[in-house]
């Protein structure tokens, strides 16, 4: 059978995996959340593929072993609920589905309509998932959630999340960082005091829409650099450790308290920015943990 074959690329690739993960692998049709006319051995290769080619969008099916490995990392299994921004076809979802079981539930949000009403429909005998049309940004306000997965890059880690995950929950989700050609997704854990994450992969996912899809907004002021030290750290270091971005902000205000973005500068002179920098030297972004701050609006974070 095609999708035990799928399964036992999963299985040799990622080690102690949970024997349900696998046999929600075997049981879901993936060629059922396929509209973009590809083979079937091609949609039963362990790849990223393409599902549905919209006018001015392109709807992606993430490399299976990837979405495995997230779910080990997230401790998936039943009983659990879950909230995933983009859901793209639905296949994702399906195979969570399968997983959490009747006692779990899945709510995913797509902001494209018409992937949301193709998500809907092939999501239709899935009885404990919801799928909603809106920017993944505002989290389903019904629920707490045990995990949260991002399957499109973001800006940054929003609020909104961090207070409708429960205790002991993990966010896994890729974000934007330097070049924007190479997302790295991290592992946010929420203990009983405090926020902790780490580096986990190199991906390479489709950008996230809306308000988590913000840093095109900024209006970059050139020169201003407002630093009294040398930084001495690599750029990405900084960008996901201290940088507050406002989607709702058309421009940054000037002497406010913002980091560094790209090439650009964000002026800031704060006093707990420089002392966030001096923990920073030496600390390497893939082997460190951190743990979490909330600056304004955002999650930002600092070596333990």
């Amino acid at each position: 059978m095609i999708r035990r074959y799928l399964s036992e690329i999963i299985r040799r690739k990622i080690e102690n995996l949970n024997e349900n993960i696998i046999k929600a692998f075997e049981k879901v049709p993936r060629e059922k959340f396929v509209f973009s006319g590809i083979s079937l051995e091609y949609i039963y290769s362990d790849q990223a593929i393409p599902t549905y080619y919209g006018e001015n969008f392109l709807s992606t099916s993430s490399q299976p072993s990837l979405m495995a490995l997230f779910f080990k990392e997230l401790s998936l299994k039943k009983g659990k609920k879950v909230f995933e921004i983009g859901t793209g076809t639905g296949y994702n979802a399906a195979i969570m589905s399968e997983i959490v079981g009747n006692e779990g539930i899945i709510v995913t949000a797509e902001p494209e309509k018409e992937i949301y009403d193709m998500a809907r429909e092939t999501l239709k005998e899935y009885n404990n998932v919801i799928v909603l049309n809106r920017d993944g940004y505002y989290i389903y306000e019904n629920e707490k959630f045990n995990i949260i997965i991002s399957t499109v890059a973001v800006d940054g880690i929003p609020v909104s999340w961090i207070k409708q995950l429960e205790k002991n929950g993990k966010i896994i989700a890729p974000i934007v960082l330097g070049d924007g050609l190479t997302d790295y997704t991290f592992i946010i854990e929420k203990t009983e005091d405090k926020l902790l994450a780490r580096f986990l992969i190199h991906t390479s996912f489709l950008r996230a829409l809306g308000n988590l899809s913000f840093k095109h907004k900024i209006e970059k002021i050139e020169n201003e650099y407002k630093i009294d030290r040398n930084l001495n750290i690599p750029d990405n270091l900084f960008e996901f450790c201290v940088t507050y971005f406002n989607p709702g902000n058309k421009a940054i205000k000037i002497n406010e308290e913002y980091g560094i973005y790209k090439n650009g500068v964000l002026k800031f002179n704060g006093e707990n920015l420089l002392k966030i920098i001096d923990k920073l030297k030496n600390v390497d972004l893939f082997k460190a943990q951190f743990e979490g701050i909330i600056i304004y609006d955002y999650l930002n974070f600092i070596p333990i």
